[in-house]
Formats: C-alpha cells, sequence, structure tokens
C-alpha cells in the first residue's frame, strides 16, 4: 500500500468513527482540548489602482490652403480731361490818390460873450398873503372864539393863518368874508394886521420876515366888524428859532361863529 492510500484509509476510518459516534450519541474517549478562539486578522483587499490616462495624440488640423487671390480686374482707363489754360491775372489798377483836404477855414473871430449872471438865490416862499390896502369887508355879525390853536415853524416869515367855520362842530361850513386883526404892544409892530377869510373860509397874514421882530413883543388877535364879538382872544410872541421841536413862527388859529 502506498503512502497516498495510506493517507486516504486514515481519512475514510476518522470519518468512519465520527459518523458512529454522533449517531450514537456515545462520548468520545478522549475529548480535544478547546483552544482559545483567535482573532482573526483583518484581510486586506489590495485596491488595484486606476491606470494611468494615457492622453491620446489629437490629430493636428492641417493647415488651411489659402486660395491664392485672383488678379483685380484693372477698371478701363478713361480719358483724362486735359487742363484748361489759367487764365493770366491782369494787371490791378492801382488806386488813385484821394484828393486833397481844403485847407481849414480860419475861425471866425471870438465874440465878446457876456458872462453868466448868477443865479439869485431862493427864497422861501410863504404860505401867508402878503397885506394890502384894500378896503375891509365887514365880518357876518355873531359871536367868535378860537376852536383850535397849532404853534408851527417857518423861517422865512412871521404872521398867522387857519380858516373859520360857521359852528362850532367839525362838519359845519366854512365861513367866507370874515375879517382878522392882528395888533403888537411895540412901536413899529402894533398894526394892526388885516386879512379876511375867502371863498373856502381860509385866511393867511403875513406880518413881518423872519428875524425881524423881537421875540419879546406880545400879539393879539381878534375878529373885527359891525355887531361882532371875540371870546378868548389869543396871545403870543414868534419865536427866533425855527429850528426848534416847539418852534412858533406862525399861528394857525381856527374860528368857529358860535351865536
Amino acid at each position: 500500500m502506498t503512502v497516498f492510500h495510506r493517507k486516504l484509509f486514515w481519512v475514510y476510518t476518522l470519518l468512519l468513527i465520527t459518523t458512529l459516534a454522533c449517531v450514537t450519541n456515545t462520548p468520545v474517549a478522549q475529548r480535544a482540548t478547546v483552544r482559545p478562539t483567535r482573532t482573526p486578522f483583518p484581510t486586506f483587499t489590495n485596491t488595484p489602482l486606476p491606470p494611468t490616462a494615457t492622453p491620446v495624440p489629437t490629430d493636428t488640423p492641417a493647415p488651411l490652403v489659402t486660395e491664392t487671390p485672383t488678379d483685380t480686374p484693372l477698371p478701363p482707363p478713361t480719358d483724362t480731361i486735359a487742363p484748361t489754360d489759367t487764365q493770366v491775372p491782369t494787371d490791378t489798377p492801382r488806386p488813385t490818390s484821394p484828393p486833397a483836404a481844403p485847407p481849414p477855414t480860419a475861425p471866425p473871430p471870438p465874440t465878446n460873450t457876456p458872462e453868466p449872471t448868477a443865479a439869485p438865490a431862493p427864497v422861501d416862499v410863504s404860505p401867508l398873503a402878503t397885506p394890502t390896502n384894500t378896503s375891509v369887508p365887514g365880518s357876518p355879525p355873531g359871536v367868535y372864539r378860537p376852536k383850535e390853536i397849532e404853534e408851527q415853524a417857518n423861517c422865512a416869515h412871521l404872521g398867522i393863518a387857519g380858516y373859520v367855520r360857521d359852528g362850532d362842530d367839525d362838519d359845519d361850513p366854512r365861513l367866507p368874508g370874515v375879517t382878522i386883526q392882528v395888533t403888537g404892544d411895540e412901536d413899529g409892530f402894533r398894526g394892526p394886521f388885516l386879512t379876511t377869510t375867502d371863498g373856502s373860509g381860509e385866511y393867511g397874514l403875513v406880518i413881518g420876515e423872519f428875524g425881524k421882530i423881537p421875540d419879546r413883543v406880545e400879539f393879539v388877535a381878534q375878529v373885527i366888524g359891525e355887531g361882532v364879538e371875540t371870546e378868548d382872544r389869543p396871545e403870543w410872541s414868534f419865536d427866533d428859532n425855527c429850528n426848534a421841536s416847539d418852534a412858533r413862527q406862525i399861528m394857525r388859529i381856527i374860528w368857529s361863529k358860535v351865536e
């Protein structure tokens, strides 16, 4: 018997004994010693590396064949117009000299021009009427009294002004033909100075020029006429400073005929 057959014989014998033991449930005379279970080592799987891609050579494009330009047909020659003869410029006539100006005439001899006269100095115009020597009409009879008195400045003249009302109310009509008289208390200014209301019932009287009447002279005014009576006759003296805030060169008196 060969070695191979011997091994095969013992393998079959061992299988037979094992089979009988399992069938009969007879314990085996000697059990094999149980060895501790070894932890199997992890198996490593060889991961194949991906093959390196080999670049595929691309076809090199063949150069395009450039068509040889064909000969451009030349345009048919045109007949060139022969240049015309350029006209030769004619001689430009030179400007003639302007005629000589006539010699200036001699200016006439100066005449004796009269020297301008100096303008007269402006004079202040007075709102007052200049007294005249006309006859004085008689005033309407009745009782008169001063209703309002106002002092005004004037650097030209001294005098009185105002109007007369036919009544004591502000809306009463004005009275024409009333004569007012002013007298002073010194020689040279005694008067009498007279003025009469016009058709509008107004009057004005210049007694003298500014600065010519001393401020010591006292004046009094009243209405005169037949059957006329004056109550509360106003009295005053003129001021010699026309620029003062309380200057008194014009006495504005408004009269009322009360009866």
